[in-house]
């Protein structure tokens, strides 16, 4: 199980790589 740190970090990247 990953921790959420890692988890929220990962969706943040995402969502910034999403909105550019």
């Amino acid at each position: 199980m990953i921790p959420t740190n890692l988890y929220l970090a990962r969706i943040c990247r995402q969502n910034i790589k999403s909105n550019g």
